[in-house]
């Protein structure tokens, strides 16, 4: 392997932590989804606790879903919404 081609492959840990953010963004989605248990509630709990990154990874998500609902909240983003395009100024 080339010292050009050992850069292009992600390491391992890029591809845990990748990896672990997904698995954070699909409980995520799986809890605001309506369809949610207690019991899934109790799995996403242990998921979390299981390691420092896990946590991380979820409070990250939750602070971005949080900003991201807040923008969506904001009146002119609201109307962009609506219309299904967006109005860039030209």
């Amino acid at each position: 392997m080339t010292i050009l081609t050992a850069r292009m492959v992600p390491n391992d840990r890029d591809a845990m932590h990748d990896a672990i953010e997904a698995r954070a963004l699909a409980w995520l989605i799986w809890l605001r989804s309506g369809e949610a248990t207690v019991a899934d509630v109790r799995a996403y709990g242990h998921w979390r606790a299981r390691s420092p990154e896990h946590a991380r990874a979820a409070n990250e998500l939750a602070r971005l879903w949080q900003a991201l609902g807040a923008l969506a909240e904001m009146p002119g983003v609201r109307t962009l919404l609506r219309r299904g395009e967006p109005d860039f100024p030209s």
